[in-house]
C-alpha cells in the first residue's frame, strides 16, 4: 500500500517524481517559474525511469509521480490506493522495433523463429506482443530474450540478437551505429501510449489546493510549449542535456496535452488483461475508471475530462 509520509503540514509543497519524456511539461513549469506563480514549492526529482518515480511515491518519498501508463497499470494493480490524475502527453511514435537487414527479415512475419530483445514487464513488451498479433505471429513466434537498454541495443549491434523493441535514446543509438544495416519499424501501430500523472488517495484527500495549482502550472506549461515551442525545446534539452537535433525529433513523436480521455482507461484495461495472460494471474482486473481521479483536472481544465465516468 502506499505510504503516507507526505507532508501535509506543508500544504502548498509538493515533491514530484518524474522520469524522461513523462518530465517534459513539469520541467517548463518549473524552469519558467509556473509552480511559484501558483504559491506553491515544488520540488522536481528526476528518476531514470517513471517506474522508479513510482517506487519512491510508494515509499513516501515523493507525493506526485509521472510514468508510462503500462508502469502505472502495474502498480495500480499492486496497490488500489494509487489515483490517476491527468496523462501528460501521448505518443504513437515512442516505440520502434529494430531489424537487422542481414538477417533476411523483410516482414513482420520473418521474426518467426528468430530472437528479439525486449525489456519484460515495460510497454515495450506490451506493444511487441500487439504488433506481432497484427502480423498473426500469436502462437510460433520469435524467441524473446529480456534485456534493458543500453545492453539490447548492444547486443543488437553484436549481432545477438536479429531484432529488438526499445525507446530512445537506445534506438538513435543503434540506428547511428548501424546505419544502413538496420531497419525500423513503428512498433505500436495506430495505439497511443500516455505519460500519466498519479498520487495515492489519500493525498488527494489531503492537499487538492496544491494538486490543483500544480495541475494550473503543467496547464501553463503546456500553452507555453504549443506556442513557444523553440523555448521549450530548449529548456527539455538544457536540462538533460541534449543535442538540439535530437530534442527535436523526440519532441515531434510526442503531443504534449493535459488531459484525461477515454483512450487511458481502456489502455489501462487492455494492458492489464494482457499482463494477467502473460503471468497467469487470477487477480480480478479492477475497473480503472474508479482509478482515475478527474477532480483535480475538472477544477482547473474541466473541457480536458473526456472519459466516460
Amino acid at each position: 500500500m502506499a505510504v503516507s509520509n507526505f507532508d501535509a503540514s506543508n500544504a502548498r509543497r509538493l515533491v514530484v517524481g518524474t522520469g524522461g519524456i513523462h518530465a517534459w511539461l513539469v520541467l517548463i513549469a518549473a524552469a519558467n517559474g509556473y509552480f511559484a506563480d501558483r504559491g506553491l514549492a515544488v520540488e522536481v526529482r528526476d528518476y531514470a525511469a517513471g517506474r522508479l518515480a513510482l517506487e519512491d511515491l510508494l515509499a513516501g518519498k515523493v507525493e506526485v509521480a509521472a510514468a508510462s501508463e503500462f508502469a502505472v497499470m502495474v502498480k495500480c494493480l499492486a496497490d488500489p490506493e494509487l489515483r490517476i490524475l491527468a496523462s501528460l502527453a501521448t505518443t504513437k511514435r515512442h516505440l520502434e522495433i529494430l531489424v537487422r537487414k542481414d538477417r533476411g527479415i523483410a516482414s513482420p512475419s520473418d521474426l518467426s523463429g528468430r530472437t528479439v530483445a525486449v525489456t519484460f514487464g515495460t510497454d515495450a513488451e506490451y506493444f511487441l506482443h500487439r504488433f506481432l498479433a497484427r502480423g498473426g505471429l500469436q502462437a510460433g513466434g520469435p524467441a524473446f530474450v529480456d534485456l534493458r537498454p543500453p545492453q539490447l541495443g548492444e547486443a543488437l549491434v553484436a549481432g545477438a540478437v536479429d531484432a529488438a523493441t526499445t525507446w530512445e535514446p537506445t534506438t538513435s543509438d543503434v540506428k547511428a551505429a548501424m546505419g544502413d544495416g538496420l531497419v525500423a519499424w513503428p512498433a505500436q501501430g495506430d495505439e497511443d501510449g500516455y505519460a500519466v500523472l498519479v498520487a495515492a488517495r489519500e493525498l488527494v484527500a489531503a492537499k487538492p489546493a496544491a494538486l490543483e495549482g500544480m495541475m494550473a502550472a503543467i496547464a501553463d506549461a503546456e500553452a507555453f510549449a504549443r506556442e513557444q515551442p523553440r523555448e521549450s525545446k530548449a529548456i527539455v534539452g538544457a536540462h538533460f542535456g541534449l543535442d538540439p537535433a535530437f530534442t527535436d525529433r523526440q519532441w515531434a513523436k510526442f503531443r504534449l496535452v493535459v488531459e484525461l480521455p477515454e483512450g487511458l482507461a481502456a489502455t489501462l484495461e487492455a494492458t492489464a488483461k494482457w499482463r494477467a495472460l502473460q503471468t497467469g494471474g487470477t487477480a480480478p482486473i479492477p475497473d480503472f475508471r474508479a482509478l482515475i481521479d478527474a477532480s483535480v483536472l475538472l477544477a482547473v481544465k474541466p473541457d480536458a475530462v473526456t472519459f466516460a465516468r
